[in-house]
């Protein structure tokens, strides 16, 4: 057959209605479509039903099965060994808790047994005897031997505010002991006390702003009518730069106290103002802030060191009142950022070290000073924790007792409307003050004595041996050694590391 022949034949053939291009019947189902939901042929869900059970996706079936089997393996070990890294804490544990339990029990034993050598020390007839015949001494000695626990009366100290110290004694017994040898409180000047209510024409509104507003305008005016003399009107300008310090706090952060800030915030813009300041007109004493080691806690605890041994450091406070010139030291401070109640662990810790500073400072007097004199001064101590102050007392009582007295929770407040706790607590550190200018008065007066006590002085005087007369000594007993707390032979141990490391990097 020839070519023209076959092209006529192939028409003829794809032509015919047989072999003409047809839809294909199921190009709507799947896998030509992806709507799945139109089958119906019972060949297709045959088909379905049969591929159901083929595995299709072995290799990733395979692995994930690997993976979970290897993340059981992974976690058993991981199990395994949190077990035994636990239980090796909980050894280690109960191994420091019999640690500590021996410390504190060898603690314990040391101040009571410090405590006990001291009360044996003391002499019979110089205890103070009560109204009833009863000896204070020996009171606080029976309570005091019987504590687990560090307390003051360890160190002879009568904490007038102490609920158990208080039911040691009878009514009468009590208020003999808060009588005996008391202070009284030094009197503001009355055209002060005037100056200082003045301050309270701003609180009649409510508002905020408004009140911030007037309290500008009465610190505005009392300001024009003073005049500033450096001796005679030095309160006056300290009340009124502290109201206004604080004001501008209240004006540019409404709600400044109501989140808690460090420790170092509170001293710097707050107890600066209100303590630091009032203090600047106290002639040749200067408040030293900054963990400052007090100098009569150092000489206390070297008193029978030797030329081979270190000299110990004093008790550390948040500031110290020393003389510029001197050796002297009168009072201290102590601050915590954060309140939590008159009962709280840190606050009463607090006031335990600022007691035992002050009880120092008073004890470094007793070997120097006359008894009369002796009787008469006192250590004022600040014990601030955020907005709250608490003034301490601390002077001798009768015998071989100190006596601790606290005043009321004082309050900075929150909002300008409150100025009357403002100024209540201006007032009580300005009494303070006064309090520490009268015994630097004291200390610094020459002790009046006749010519024959003169004279008795003069004839001692070539001795080369060091004598002391017994009428011009009060031999308070030494207060117990605190122990050490773990924090610091923690820090101790970290630090004799450190030295060692560096003795070694030498050359």
């Amino acid at each position: 057959m020839d070519l023209p022949s076959l092209l006529s034949f192939k028409e003829k053939f794809l032509g015919h209605s047989v072999f003409k291009r047809q839809p294909a019947p199921y190009c709507h189902l799947p896998p030509f479509s992806k709507t799945w939901d139109n089958l119906q042929s019972v060949w297709c869900k045959r088909f379905l039903e049969e591929i159901a059970h083929l595995e299709t996706n072995v290799k990733e079936k395979y692995f994930s099965r690997q993976i979970k089997r290897e993340f059981k393996d992974i976690e058993y070990f991981r199990m395994f060994w949190t077990s035994i890294i636990l239980h090796r804490k909980n050894e280690i544990r109960e191994m420091e808790n019999e640690i500590t339990k021996e410390q504190s029990n060898e603690n314990t034993r040391s101040f009571i047994e410090q405590f006990e050598s001291s009360y044996k020390g003391l002499d019979d007839e110089k205890k103070w005897i009560l109204g009833s015949g009863n000896k204070v001494e020996d009171i606080i000695y029976k309570y005091g031997s019987k504590l687990k626990y560090e307390n003051l009366v360890h160190s002879f100290v009568l904490d007038t505010d102490d609920k158990k110290i208080r039911d040691l004694f009878s009514a009468n017994e009590w208020n003999e002991i808060l009588e005996k040898n008391s202070k009284k409180s030094p009197k503001i000047e009355p055209d002060l006390l005037c100056y200082i209510t003045q301050y309270r024409k701003a609180r009649i509104s409510k508002k905020l702003f408004t009140n911030v507003k007037d309290l500008r305008k009465t610190v505005s005016k009392l300001c024009e009518k003073t005049v500033y003399d450096v001796e005679e009107q030095f309160d006056y300008i300290w009340i009124r730069n502290c109201i206004s310090n604080l004001l501008t706090l209240y004006e540019i952060k409404p709600r400044v106290f109501e989140k808690s800030h460090l420790e170092r915030w509170y001293d710097t813009n707050i107890w600066s103002s209100i303590i630091d300041q009032c203090m600047w007109n106290l002639k040749d004493v200067e408040l030293i802030r900054g963990e400052s080691c007090s100098i009569a806690s150092s000489e206390r605890k070297a008193k029978n060191r030797i030329m081979q041994e270190r000299k110990p450091f004093g008790r550390r406070g948040d500031g110290v009142f020393r003389m510029e010139k001197g050796l002297c030291e009168y009072g201290a401070a102590e601050h915590g950022h954060l309140f939590k109640g008159e009962k709280d662990k840190k606050f009463m810790s607090d006031g335990f070290k600022l007691t035992r500073m002050l009880r120092d400072m008073l004890g470094r007097f007793s070997a120097e000073l006359s008894t009369e004199v002796f009787k008469q001064i006192e250590m004022v101590g600040y014990l601030h924790s955020e907005r709250m102050l608490q003034i301490f007392a601390l002077d001798y009582a009768e015998g071989y007792m100190i006596r601790l007295r606290k005043g009321a929770l004082l309050e900075v407040p929150k909002e300008p409307v409150e100025i009357d706790n403002l100024l209540k607590l201006m007032t009580a550190v300005l009494s303070s003050k006064l309090r520490i200018a009268r015994t630097i008065s004291l200390l610094k007066t020459p002790e009046q004595s006749n010519d024959l006590e003169f004279a008795g002085e003069l004839s001692t005087a070539g001795k080369i041996e060091r004598f002391c007369s017994n009428n011009r000594i009060l031999d308070l007993p030494d207060p117990p050694s605190s122990p050490p707390s773990s924090s610091s032979s923690k820090k101790h141990s970290s630090d004799t590391k450190m030295t060692k490391k560096s003795k070694k990097r030498k050359p």
